[in-house]
């Protein structure tokens, strides 16, 4: 049983708009040497999802970047600049209203003693709960109502998700990188005795977070701007053998986060080209991606609920003394069927079933890791009208990056353990970042071909297999696959078809699959749709002409998301 809930569509706005501009100032020293520097910016009002749904209400990122370039040197670094502005978690936001006009132990108190009534007096089950419902809502807010919309205007601006719904993020990334072709200019003497190519390179970022006290905090020091870094480096050899007929190549990266060990990276290429029209390849890499900033650091309180990063500096204590939610919802479960069923009073079932609990097994936070396997062919035709290209990959993942839900008592008796675990009201709810204990496997395939027919005639299509193959373990906290197992399209097209007139027609597939998430889980039908585009060139002038999924026929490529329909479009430009 729940609260009578609102609509996303009573406290979200799902009006667009998208505002960007960019500049950038370029000068050459040489023509193989330049200097540049770009600005971009973008503020946007939009609906953004991940766990929840979030309105985006003057959005605004700004970027800052600076690069130089010459044929043996390149570096680049910038800084992004994002304000979450005005934006709200618009799942907050309704749950908030209905605890504003009415408080949750009230609600259910009034619904519990008007059923009952309802019937004794001789009501169905089913009229009885309308009628419950009915008037524990009596006085609810209704959307549309000036009341409902000045409790939106109010709520957006409370920064504390158990009491309002604001997002008020303000974040600045810094990231440098660069790289440097030893032996084109500086070690040619290299180069020449032994054919190695040698790359050298790095990268560094920092995050840097202004702590707002519901989304993020400093845990150490509070008040100060929150930093969360990672640097990396690499050296790449690579060599032709056989008359340029096989290139190898080897690269060893290592990668340093301030919270976690070095990480080494290393990954080996092969290229085998028996003619210039066929070419077979191979790789293997080892990978780690670290915690996200949010994953590491989120400090968030949400309906009773707190969210909280895997790092020690945060979660300290959490992990050690909390119990897995799945063994206590089955602890109460086992509870309320035996003082129902079996007459066993709630002190009785609660030594006959504390056995149920588990303690939480689950840890701090650990980068996740990939060992990844490649291979491919590439070779022309037909007289060389005809392109094909293939490839297949397989993947070991290990410690997905994901959350888990524990409860700990508010009682440091171990005697009294049990008691508290079976009161709602006497344990505090976490959501923690952790690592899942599955070990997953999964491969893949891709083949593309471009033909080449009459002329000017152009066929292309792909088809793209992914499969989640086998998990050796399966705890249940990663997310789900939320990959289509077949994607594919089929595209027809002639640049000069009859002289300056041009088209292009896309036909694209894709299967159902299985969405899984935190937000919503369910099956995402297959779809398929068509794109068209045609193009006019006269003198200076050329016209555009297209759409996608000109049919106009709705689909959701997820769960959660909107539905997409047909997009139009025209164009012209002039080359004067």
């Amino acid at each position: 049983m729940a609260r009578t809930g609102y609509d996303e569509r009573d406290v979200v706005d799902y009006g667009i708009r998208n505002l960007k501009g960019d500049a950038s100032l370029n000068y050459a020293f040489h023509p193989d040497v330049v200097i540049a520097y770009t600005y971009r910016f973008a503020n946007l009002d939009n609906v953004y999802q991940r766990a929840n749904r979030f309105r985006l209400d003057d959005y605004q990122l700004q970027q800052h970047g600076l690069s130089f370039q010459s044929k043996s040197i390149q570096l680049r670094t910038y800084l992004n600049v994002e304000n979450t502005g005005n934006s709200y978690n618009a799942r907050s936001m309704a749950e908030t209203i209905d605890k504003t006009f009415k408080p949750d132990n009230q609600w259910f108190s009034e619904y519990a003693n008007d059923y009952k009534n309802a019937v004794v007096s001789g009501l169905s089950v089913a009229a009885a709960h309308h009628l419950a419902r009915q008037e524990a809502d009596n006085g609810r807010p209704q959307p549309g109502s000036e009341g409902f919309q000045k409790l939106i205007n109010q709520l957006r601006n409370i920064n504390d998700w158990n009491y309002g719904a604001a997002l008020r993020v303000k974040s600045r990334m810094f990231h440098s990188e660069g790289q440097i072709n030893l032996t084109q200019h500086l070690l040619r003497s290299v180069r020449a005795k032994t054919g190695l190519d040698i790359l050298l390179g790095f990268d560094h970022r920092t995050y840097i977070i202004i702590p707002d006290g519901n989304y993020f905090i400093n845990p150490t020091e509070p008040g100060k701007n929150l930093l969360y870094s990672k640097s990396g480096g690499f050296l790449q050899a690579s060599r032709s053998l056989f008359a340029d007929k096989l290139k190898i190549g080897a690269t060893v990266r290592a990668d340093k986060n301030e919270y976690f060990s070095l990480k080494w990276n290393p990954r080996f290429t092969m290229v085998y080209s028996p003619t210039n029209a066929h070419k077979i390849r191979f790789s293997y890499q080892n990978g780690y991606r670290f915690p996200s900033v949010f994953e590491a650091f989120s400090n968030v309180n949400s309906g009773g609920v707190k969210r909280v990063g895997g790092l020690p500096v945060m979660s300290n204590g959490i992990f050690e003394n909390a119990y897995l939610r799945t063994s206590i919802d089955a602890f109460q479960a086992a509870i309320n069927n035996d003082v129902n069923t079996h007459g066993l009073t709630k002190d009785q079932a609660i030594f006959k079933n504390q056995s149920l609990l588990i303690k939480n097994n689950y840890t701090y936070i650990q980068p996740e890791h990939i060992s990844s396997l490649e291979v491919g062919y590439r070779g022309l035709l037909l007289n060389d009208d005809l392109q094909f290209d293939i490839d297949f990959y397989y993947n070991q993942y290990k410690k997905f990056i994901a959350q888990v839900e524990m409860n700990i008592p508010k009682t440091a008796n171990p005697d009294s353990i049990a008691f508290y675990l079976s009161d709602k009201t006497k344990q505090d709810r976490y959501r923690m970042w952790t690592n899942s204990k599955t070990v997953a496997f999964n491969y893949g395939s891709s083949m593309g071909l471009k033909y080449r027919f009459l002329q000017n005639f152009q066929a292309t299509g792909n088809i793209t297999l992914s499969r989640l193959q086998h998990k050796s373990t399966n705890d249940g906290l990663e997310d789900g696959y939320n990959t289509p197992q077949w994607i594919s399209n089929i595209s027809v097209g002639n640049a000069k078809v009859f002289r300056s007139l041009g088209f292009m027609v896309t036909y694209r597939w894709q299967s159902s699959y299985y969405w899984q998430s935190f937000l919503v889980n369910g099956n995402v039908p297959a779809y398929h749709t068509v794109d068209a585009q045609a193009t006019f060139k006269f003198n200076q002038v050329k016209l555009k002409i297209g759409g996608t999924n000109v049919l106009n026929q709705y689909y959701r490529s997820f769960l959660g998301g909107p539905s997409i329909g047909g997009f139009y479009y025209s164009s012209i430009s002039l080359n004067l």
